[in-house]
This record gives structure tokens, C-alpha cells and sequence, in this order.
């Protein structure tokens, strides 16, 4: 094989997409979709009231 033909195979268009290119893709896709409902799940929350706490506060 001379490297030419080696070379030429890393010359392909940004049309051409092969197997692993649309795989990576789908994972990454996923991988951000997955947190974006992480993150957006907080925002669905009903907001604390003023001065509330998960524990109550010690007195001295």
C-alpha cells in the first residue's frame, strides 16, 4: 500500500459521511439531550418561599 492511497482515504468531502461519523453523532446528541433534562428539570420546580429551609435553624 503506498501512501498515497493511504492519504487519499483521509481526503474524502464533508458530504460523505461514513458509519462512525453518524454514530458519534447520535451519542453526542443524546449525551446533551440527556442533561438538557437534568437541567431544565430544576426550572420545572415551584420556587421555595422567602426564608424556608430544609432544616430548621438553631437558636444559641
Amino acid at each position: 500500500m503506498r501512501a498515497k492511497d493511504l492519504i487519499a482515504g483521509f481526503r474524502r468531502g464533508a458530504i460523505q459521511l461514513r458509519f462512525l461519523d453518524v454514530l458519534t453523532a447520535v451519542i453526542l446528541t443524546g449525551i446533551l439531550l440527556y442533561v438538557a433534562s437534568l437541567q431544565f428539570a430544576t426550572y420545572n420546580r415551584a420556587p421555595q418561599p422567602v426564608g424556608s429551609s430544609a432544616a430548621p435553624a438553631k437558636s444559641p
